[in-house]
């Protein structure tokens, strides 16, 4: 165990040297010159972990007076280091049993290159009215090159890790659209919010809130000039590549390196590292990303069941060097000594994936079903992928009865859980397409048309009227076209319901009302290029 002296100026907070060893020796100390404090009151510490009582006061830490200043109070606590990004605040106990917290953002373990021993003030403050908010930070994404199936994003979201900003998906920080495409938002920073940032953005795709995809779930950095009172982060998405990138070549933004010159070692034991081995990985720099991954795991010992470095690591080896050296490759770390069983059980799942997207599909199905077989209850998110990647596997088998018992797998799945209904009766769907069964096919889209949020209902509804339309089933296409309720749906759905209505008003003889559409519709899309071909047998994409 090493100590370290954890003394505070101002309102930063920082720590020395940062090693591998199990455990970290923190001293707190805060001064409360400018607090409302009286003798009998008690200044406690609470934060993030459990040795920090989770932000309740089971566990809280209280800090004893300090005899040479009797504003000053100081109290230790040995942290796990695989615990030391926890954030934490002081705040006063009342003697009425009132609590009053530090009016500030919440301080972090790691952050900070070590400044010294100096002193905190209690909510950062150095002198009585000094304000609570320092600066600014405007974000911006333009999103206009951003489809989703041709579909505009109907709403953007800001998540982070500072200030107001949170990770939680309910309290997401939605954005105004500003002008077409581009999104925006101002979030406020408190006095003393440390400078690094983490970032990410989420999108409302038909009536659900999706994450951006970093890979590895990686996080978006920013390092912040905390004496600059109005910041720009300005980002934007880049078709070519698919990744949400800075509009500029803006050396704070998703730079790992002045990071990591800001932390100094403190770097290798935060998520960043992490980050900058995904980011070396999917440079395809797999040598210096393993080192760098290495040197992460070197002070992160933490096992949380899931490795998603090493499932894009041996991608990389399996486009490589091809599957089987991607399975060595797996069956290499699972030799490595001190890996948990529940570690294991992922490393079987990877293997399995690894076939499957190889096409080897019975292959992949023997390392499914040996997760499940054999690792119940060890880990469950293991466990659930497997489950569900088996089912995957029949259903774009080239077999014929291995696409049934995928069906059936996928209905069962359906009443297990109601949530992800129509995602397994899109996957249904096509699997009836492909053996084609017309009747099943039809039978499963109407289903998909009673299922999920109005986008989906109505997507399905469209896909079963081209149906009944290609079979000249007219009056029944009508009747499911109008079934749409064009108030709860994008305008790309609306747009794909008014091409068909001439489809079907054109094959079921109706003429004059067909050209009387076609004027409105000329007028409405004015521009698109799907009005060249109105006089064809118009059906939309698919």
């Amino acid at each position: 165990m090493k100590k370290i002296l954890v003394c505070f100026a101002i309102s930063w907070f920082s720590i020395g040297t940062f090693s591998a060893q199990a455990q970290t020796e923190i001293n707190f100390s805060v001064n409360l010159k400018y607090a409302d404090y009286q003798q009998g009151d008690k200044i406690v510490v609470r934060g993030s972990i459990p040795l920090l009582g989770n932000w309740t006061e089971d566990g809280q830490l209280v800090l004893s007076q300090f005899s040479k200043n009797e504003s000053i109070f100081e109290g230790t606590l040995e942290i796990p280091d695989n615990e030391l990004e926890a954030q934490y605040k002081f705040l006063i106990l009342k003697g009425d049993g009132t609590e009053i917290w530090e009016d500030r953002a919440n301080r972090s373990l790691l952050g900070l290159v070590n400044s010294g021993p100096e002193t905190v003030y209690f909510s950062g403050r150095n002198d009585p009215g000094l304000t609570s908010t320092l600066t600014q930070v405007t974000f911006s994404l333009d999103a206009s090159d951003m489809k989703f199936n041709g579909d505009d994003p109907e709403g953007i979201a800001l998540m982070g890790n500072r200030g107001e900003l949170s990770f939680g998906l309910n309290e997401r920080k939605v954005m105004q659209e500003v002008r077409p495409g581009v999104w925006s938002t101002t979030v406020m920073l408190p006095y003393g919010t440390i400078r690094d940032l983490e970032f990410k953005f989420a999108w409302l795709l038909e009536d659900k809130w999706e994450w951006e995809y970093i890979p590895g779930h990686a996080n978006h950095i920013a390092l912040l000039e905390m004496d600059v009172p109005d910041q720009q982060i300005s980002m934007k998405y880049d078709p070519a590549s698919g990744k949400i990138i800075p509009t500029e070549d803006l050396k704070s933004i998703d730079n790992y390196t002045v990071v990591q010159e800001h932390l100094g070692e403190t770097f290798w034991a935060t998520n960043y590292a992490y980050g900058l081995a995904m980011k070396e990985l999917n440079d395809n720099n797999l040598d210096q990303a393993i080192k760098t991954y290495q040197k992460y795991k070197a002070v992160n010992t933490y096992d949380s069941g899931i490795d998603d470095f090493h499932f894009h690591y041996a991608k990389h080896i399996s486009q490589r060097d091809g599957t089987e050296a991607a399975i060595e490759f797996i069956e290499a770390k699972q030799n490595e000594e001190g890996i948990t069983d529940s570690r294991n059980s992922y490393f079987e799942y990877l293997k399995g994936e690894l076939w499957l997207n190889s096409g080897k599909n019975s292959k992949a199905r023997e390392y499914f079903r040996n997760v499940m077989a054999n690792y119940e209850g060890e880990t469950t998110l293991a466990g659930t992928y497997s489950e569900e990647a088996l089912t995957i596997s029949y259903l774009y088998d080239s077999d014929e009865d291995s696409i049934r018992v995928g069906i059936q797998q996928a209905q069962q799945k359906i009443y297990k859980d109601s949530t992800k209904a129509y995602g397994w009766l899109n996957q249904i769907a096509n699997a009836h397409k492909r053996l084609n069964d017309h009747f099943d096919y039809e039978q499963t889209l109407w289903r998909m048309s009673q299922t999920g949020t109005p986008n989906e209902r109505s997507k399905a509804a469209i896909k079963l009227a081209r149906k009944q339309a290609k079979e000249r089933r007219y009056e029944e296409a009508w009747s499911t076209i109008n079934d749409i309720d064009s108030l709860q749906v994008s305008p790309k759905v609306l747009e794909n319901r008014d091409f068909l209505k001439v489809v079907v008003l054109e094959g079921s003889g109706k003429k004059e009302q067909a050209s009387q559409l076609k004027t409105k519709l000329k007028e409405k899309y004015k521009g698109n290029e799907r009005l060249k071909t109105l006089h064809e047998d118009e059906e939309g994409p698919k």
